[in-house]
């Protein structure tokens, strides 16, 4: 079999603290496709070469005139060349009781933040750990807001707390806030939603169960950088000892770009 990246070349454009983007760098790694990795944080040109393309997000995989958003896996394998392989599916049961769990265990490691660490930028760069726990929680207030109707864009991921409201208190409020709607919803609506209808989201095809598998690994994948940070600092297991919450969700295996190769 002709090896997938013969050809024209590939390149993926992403940005520092996206997981999506994570994800990507990753899975092209995992199939040995040789990519040019493009910044738009740190490389002058690449936002203007997004642009041209009438894109404005990441990430995104492109070869030659050919393009596909990095979130959608499926898409990117078939730009690339790579037999997909579709990974083994929680249940939208599952899932749910995941995202809830995910939710609380983030409540409890903000928890355990000192008001200096929140104020610390993370590895990623262009954020804070406030921002970062914020982003935990409103990536699973953004759920209940398509589930409402409300169409799920590029913006919706870049939110983050109102000035005057990144202390811990804050955060967790708004954590507890979230987690009890979430939860509500599930217990009100999982049985008789249309998970296999299409979600009306920014980056393809994606069905209502496949949303809300990305919203838990997309949260889950967050906290896991909180819990890093904290072991990092009391030398805690916190990481190992939230595992199974990660299990048969599909995340990245590093936690920063930095650990990942791309």
């Amino acid at each position: 079999m002709e090896a997938p990246n013969t050809g024209l070349p590939i390149t993926v454009y992403w940005a520092p603290g996206c997981s999506s983007c994570l994800r990507v760098k990753e899975y092209l790694g995992s199939h040995g496709i040789t990519f040019r990795s493009r910044n738009i944080q740190s490389d002058p040109t690449a936002i203007a070469d997004l642009a041209a393309l009438g894109i404005r997000r990441v990430p995104i995989v492109t070869k030659g005139d050919g393009w596909a958003d990095g979130q959608a896996l499926a898409e990117v394998a078939e730009l690339c060349g790579i037999e997909f392989e579709a990974q083994a599916e929680l249940s939208v049961q599952a899932l749910a009781q995941r995202l809830v769990l995910i939710l609380k265990e983030g409540e409890r490691a903000v928890s355990q933040f000192e008001p200096a660490a929140l104020r610390e930028e993370i590895p990623d760069g262009n954020r804070t750990y406030a921002d970062l726990s914020y982003h935990v929680f409103s990536v699973a207030d953004v759920f209940l807001e398509h589930a409402a109707g409300v169409p799920v864009t590029f913006a919706s991921y870049s939110r983050v707390p109102e000035p005057g409201k990144a202390a811990r208190e804050d955060l967790l409020a708004f954590g507890a806030d979230v987690r009890g709607r979430v939860a509500k919803w599930f217990d009100d609506r999982l049985v008789n939603y249309p998970w296999e209808a299409r979600a009306d989201v920014y980056y393809g095809e994606q069905t209502g169960r496949q949303f809300l598998e990305r919203t838990a690994w997309h949260s889950g994948q967050h906290l896991r950088q909180l819990l890093w940070r904290l072991d990092v600092e009391q030398g805690s297991t916190r990481q190992r000892d939230a595992q199974a919450l990660f299990e048969g969700l599909p995340m990245p295996k590093a936690i920063w770009h930095a650990d990942a190769v791309g």
